[in-house]
C-alpha cells in the first residue's frame, strides 16, 4: 500500500504539481480580505466545496504530469539518458501511469455524481463546477500536445485559471470571468499566470537539444534559445510590474516585500546559472518563485480590496 503510494508520488512529480496550491490559497485570502473589506459575513463561505474542488485541481495537475511522461515515453522523446527521467526514476512501468490516470478520472467522476451535488448551494453552481473541471481535464489532457507546438504554457495557464475561478465559485458561490480584468481577483491570478509560462520556457531551454532531437518544436525552438532567454527575462520583468500596479492601485506595499524576495532569488537563480549552465534553468525557476508566491498570498490577504 506504501509502496504503491510512495511510486504514485514520484510519477506525480509532487513539488510541481503542487504548486498549483498557490493559487488555491491566493484565491481563498483574497475571498477571505475582500469579504472583511466590504463587511459581508465570511461565515457564508462553503469550505466542503472548497476542499473538495482544492483536492480536484491538484489531481488535475497531477494528472496532467502523469500523461506528460506516458507521451514523451511512447513518442520517444525522453529516457533514462534524458534530463525528465520520472518514468525511470520512480520506478513504475507505463501500466502503473495507466492505472494512477484510470483512478484520478475515477475520482473525479464519482465526485461529480455525489459531493460536489450536494454541497452545491445551487444547480446553476454545480453545472458551472461541473464545466470548469472539465475544461482543467481537457487542459491537462492536451498540455503535453500543445508543449510539442510551442504552446504548453497556455494550457498550464489554463489550469490555474481553472484552480482560481472553481475555488472562488465554490467559496463564495459567485462566478468571475477570467476576462473580467477589471476584478481584482483575476489581476492578482495573474502573477501565476505569468509562472505558467516562465515554468515551460526554462523547462523548454532545458530540453533544447533533446527536444531538438525529437523532432517536435517547442517554444524554444520555435523561437531560438537567445530569443527565448529574452522572453524569460521579459515576463521575470512583468512580475515587477505587476507588484508595482497591485501596489499604488491598492495601496498595499507588502508587495515592495514580494519584489525585494524575487530579486534576492532572481540574483541568487543567475549565479548558479552562471556556474551549472542550463541543466539547473527548470529548477531554479521554480525555486525563484517559491517564497515570492507566499509572500504575495499573504500580500493579497492583508490588503484591502
Amino acid at each position: 500500500m506504501f509502496q504503491h503510494l510512495k511510486k504514485y508520488i514520484k510519477a506525480c512529480r509532487p513539488v510541481p504539481s503542487s504548486l498549483v496550491i498557490f493559487p488555491i490559497s491566493m484565491t481563498i485570502a483574497f475571498a477571505y480580505s475582500h469579504c472583511n473589506s466590504n463587511g459581508n459575513n465570511c461565515q457564508e463561505f462553503n469550505i466542503p466545496l472548497t476542499i473538495i474542488c482544492s483536492i480536484i485541481s491538484l489531481l488535475l495537475f497531477q494528472y496532467g504530469f502523469i500523461i506528460n511522461s506516458v507521451i514523451d515515453y511512447l513518442t520517444g522523446i525522453d529516457d533514462d539518458q534524458t534530463f525528465d527521467r520520472t518514468l525511470f526514476d520512480s520506478n513504475n512501468s507505463l501500466g502503473d501511469l495507466y492505472k494512477y490516470c484510470f483512478a484520478i478520472i475515477s475520482i473525479i467522476i464519482l465526485s461529480f455524481i455525489f459531493p460536489i451535488y450536494w454541497y452545491s448551494k445551487s444547480i446553476e453552481t454545480y453545472w458551472l463546477i461541473v464545466k470548469l473541471i472539465s475544461i482543467g481535464f481537457f487542459s491537462s489532457t492536451m498540455y503535453t500536445f500543445s508543449k510539442y507546438i510551442g504552446l504548453g504554457g497556455f494550457f498550464v495557464e489554463i489550469g490555474y485559471c481553472i484552480a482560481v475561478i472553481c475555488t472562488y465559485l465554490a467559496l463564495t458561490n459567485n462566478y468571475v470571468s477570467i476576462f473580467d480584468f477589471g476584478h481584482p481577483l483575476i489581476i492578482c491570478s495573474i502573477m501565476y499566470r505569468i509562472y505558467s509560462h516562465t515554468a515551460i520556457l526554462s523547462n523548454c531551454i532545458r530540453d533544447h537539444e533533446s527536444d531538438q532531437a525529437a523532432g517536435i518544436y517547442t517554444i524554444s525552438r520555435i523561437i531560438g534559445l537567445n530569443q527565448s532567454f529574452i522572453l524569460l527575462l521579459s515576463l521575470y520583468a512583468s512580475v515587477f510590474i505587476l507588484q508595482f500596479y497591485l501596489m499604488f492601485t491598492y495601496g498595499n506595499y507588502y508587495f515592495l516585500i514580494v519584489i525585494l524576495s524575487f530579486s534576492i532569488n532572481l540574483d541568487s537563480f543567475y549565479k548558479k546559472y552562471l556556474k551549472q549552465g542550463r541543466s539547473i534553468i527548470n529548477w531554479g525557476n521554480g525555486i525563484s518563485f517559491l517564497i515570492p508566491f507566499t509572500i504575495f498570498n499573504f500580500a493579497i490577504l492583508f490588503g484591502t480590496w
